[in-house]
């Protein structure tokens, strides 16, 4: 049985490695990704090494999400893209 999507899986080492996958694709330089301050700085500094600028926005203190308001009020028209960063793992 073939399973949709499997052949496009990966595996990665870390977050960060994901993240440079991912952004490898996508930024030209001066555009703008929403993240979290609630993260591991190589969020960040794969942000950076793309040529994107980290754009971060204040975290509900109930959940530890992004608070969305905060991600509208922040969106410019050089903003490509908000996304939470993974702060924790479990094995």
């Amino acid at each position: 049985m073939k399973v949709p999507f499997l052949d496009l899986a990966r595996a990665y080492e870390s977050i960060a490695e994901e993240a440079d996958v991912c952004l490898r694709q996508v930024p030209r330089s001066g555009d703008e990704i929403i993240t979290t301050p609630f993260t591991f700085a190589a969020t960040l500094e794969v942000i950076e090494y793309h040529g994107a600028t980290p754009v971060l926005v204040e975290i509900d203190p109930n959940t530890y999400d992004m608070d969305p308001t905060a991600i509208r009020r922040r969106c410019t028209s050089m903003s490509i893209s908000a996304g939470p960063a993974v702060m924790t793992t479990s094995v």
